[in-house]
């Protein structure tokens, strides 16, 4: 018999006035032990004042004793004070508000701590109200108290190292997340690590126009190819090296793609201020003129090639203005290279 049309038959008969209770207590027990006896945790029907009317085979043999014995008990009869309190407020919630309750309770009664993962459900049959079963999760328990100490050794470990590895998803439909965010990444960035994890516009509200342009490239290139992409950025919201609360970083990232499309980069991201100021001091040796400061020529034309990459790519027109200043040796022999 489903459970459904055993506890549904059960509601016929209350609908007709017939007591559940004036059920045989014998086709009660065929019913529970049909339905509950091969379960694979320990089973306990209660009635309304939680009082047990019937246990599975499984419960009986862990406690030891007969269903006779067993019938008529409470639960702080049978399990140790701390998982009675626990059960007892459970039940107490269900019957406030006529659901469901799940949950881990732990066991020390026998001098071992268990962890019993535990569901309670309303049941309308004979004189029970409450079905409650109980399954031993301890194995569990222990692989994930394992699994968190090992995380957080990890987390330690992550935090010491001079970048922030992280892990960047892209959807199908395009929008992109953080699927992780190292230890170091608040220190070394100065952002929230929990609203970066919750929204990436955290992280790519401070890149320029030109990064934002750069890495989206990027990303497409690396997702087209699943090859990996490499990127110098500054979340300063200037390209100006030496700007003011400005930070840059070295970003690179392996691409995987799964089957519903998604392709996710495992990277690291290094901070690389002082190599990029360095890196400034010696370019600006190279490219300007001693006398005036200005661009050279090279500077020049290294300037103007990158700014016209970037007009195409917008598809937007440039203007280039250029002064000829007459007899300027002679503003210079008279007035001197200061004027």
């Amino acid at each position: 018999m489903s459970v459904w049309r055993f506890f549904h038959r059960d509601k016929l008969k209350a609908d007709s006035g017939t007591p559940l209770e004036t059920m045989a207590v014998s086709e009660g027990e065929s019913c529970a032990e049909a339905l509950l006896g091969a379960a694979p945790g320990a089973a306990l029907l209660l009635n309304q004042d939680g009082i047990i009317v019937w246990a599975n085979a499984r419960q009986c043999n862990e406690l030891g004793k007969s269903l006779t014995d067993i019938r008529g008990l409470r639960l702080a009869d049978i399990h140790c004070s701390t998982a009675a309190a626990t059960l007892e407020l459970a039940l107490a919630r269900c019957r406030e508000g006529g659901g469901n309750w799940e949950g881990v309770v732990a066991c020390d009664g026998d001098g071992r701590l268990r962890h019993l993962g535990t569901t309670i459900h309303p049941v309308s049959w004979c004189s029970a109200r409450w079905m409650l079963m109980k399954h031993d999760v301890s194995r569990l328990q222990l692989q994930a108290a394992s699994a968190q100490r090992l995380s957080r050794s990890i987390e330690s470990r992550m935090a010491r190292l001079p970048g922030v590895v992280f892990r960047l998803r892209q959807s199908p439909d395009g929008g992109l997340s953080f699927d992780y965010l190292g230890p170091g990444f608040e220190s070394q960035t100065g952002l929230s690590r929990q609203c970066a994890l919750k929204d990436v516009e955290v992280v790519l509200a401070r890149l320029d126009e030109d990064a934002r342009e750069q890495l989206t490239l990027a990303l497409a290139q690396s997702l087209v190819s699943l090859t990996p992409w490499h990127l110098d950025i500054t979340l300063g919201g200037t390209h100006e090296v030496g700007a003011e609360g400005q930070r840059w970083f070295e970003a690179r990232g392996t691409p995987q793609r799964f089957d519903d499309g998604t392709v996710v980069w495992d990277g690291l991201l290094l901070d690389v201020t002082q190599r990029k100021q360095a890196e400034s001091r010696v370019a600006k040796l190279v490219s300007t003129d001693v006398l005036t400061g200005v661009m050279n020529r090279r500077a020049f034309l290294e300037a103007g090639a990158r700014v016209l990459a970037r007009l195409r790519r917008r598809g937007e027109p440039a203007v280039l203005a250029m002064l000829d200043l007459d007899h300027f040796k002679s503003l210079n022999d008279a007035y001197g290279h200061a004027a």
